[in-house]
Parts: C-alpha cells; sequence; structure tokens
C-alpha cells in the first residue's frame, strides 16, 4: 500500500455489531419507546404511535455510520 487508508472498507459479515445494544436491536426499540411514552405523558410530545416512532429514530441511528464512512 502507499500509506494511505482506503476510503471505504469491506466490513466483515461475521463481525459483531458493536455498541450498547450491540445485537438487541428489540431492546435498543423498546428502551426509546419508554422515552417516547414518558415525553407523551409529559407533554412534550403529542400523540403518536410510539413503536412506529421508535423504530425510525433507530433506523436513523443505525445509518449514521455508513453515512460518516463514506
Amino acid at each position: 500500500m502507499n500509506g494511505r487508508l482506503p476510503a471505504r472498507t469491506r466490513r466483515d459479515q461475521h463481525a459483531r455489531p458493536v455498541g450498547p445494544y450491540g445485537d438487541q436491536p428489540e431492546v435498543a426499540i423498546a428502551d426509546l419507546e419508554k422515552i417516547l411514552v414518558w415525553g407523551r405523558r409529559s407533554g412534550e410530545f403529542r400523540d403518536f404511535d410510539t413503536r412506529t416512532m421508535a423504530i425510525a429514530i433507530r433506523g436513523a441511528i443505525d445509518a449514521i455510520p455508513a453515512q460518516i464512512s463514506k
């Protein structure tokens, strides 16, 4: 190599996910749901489906590393 890092590296397909939730996506979604329910009860948020919103938020969070690595 020429001493430079490649712009993109291929991710090992068998690598375990990293982060506080690792391979526990359901726990991550459930924790977000708890936050959203609290926000609705406290009046910070209006009425919405907490499960759908938690999945959308988690999807956005999970997409960040791929966008940063481009």
